[in-house]
């Protein structure tokens, strides 16, 4: 669906210099960058929250991500 063209220009922070750089950004990076936001911070909730019980069945780890995600998302909306 998107590829690495159109080239744009994109300022970065350059720690060392202490200056903001303009860099070269693909077209799918920005479509990446402008849409993470919403998986990312699910994640990073989940990773906060998560439900402290381990188990070796796979399905039983599966519920128990899912709840944390219904709870995750109960808690947004």
């Amino acid at each position: 669906m998107h590829g690495s063209e159109p080239v744009s220009k994109v300022t970065r922070w350059n720690s060392k210099a202490k200056t903001h750089d303009k860099v070269k950004c693909t077209n799918i990076a920005n479509v990446y960058n402008k849409h993470m936001g919403g998986a990312d911070l699910l994640d990073s909730l989940i990773g906060m929250h998560r439900i402290k019980m381990g188990s070796q069945k796979w399905y039983l780890l599966l519920a128990l991500h899912l709840i944390d995600m219904t709870v995750i998302n109960a808690r947004l909306l």
